[in-house]
């Protein structure tokens, strides 16, 4: 997926949130990759094992989340390209954040 985002001046973290699950093939995991501009593809996992904190406060909110920094230099529209790399991945919210 590709979207055109406007980075404003103390923007500083993307926050991806997809639908908690588990894998859905045994020997695969569950991940996506997120690009921002010209910047390397960073790849997130969001497998959580059965039962764990991790799965238990997923399901209990309804998302698994992942975050990234903002580099300073990323300013005003920047591309942002999201990577489903296995199946059953599902985005659900894309957010950024600013200094506060």
């Amino acid at each position: 997926m590709e979207y055109m985002i406007d980075i404003q001046q103390g923007d500083s973290e993307l926050e991806i949130r997809t639908l908690p699950m588990l894998h859905v093939y045994e020997g695969r995991d569950a991940r996506y990759a997120v690009q921002l501009g010209d910047a390397e593809p960073q790849i997130f996992s969001i497998h959580a094992n059965d039962f764990t904190a991790e799965w238990r406060l997923n399901v209990l909110r309804g998302y698994s989340s992942r975050s990234l920094r903002i580099p300073p230099s990323a300013k005003g529209s920047q591309r942002l390209r999201i990577y489903l790399l296995d199946p059953g991945v599902v985005l659900q919210e894309v957010l950024v954040f600013g200094l506060q």
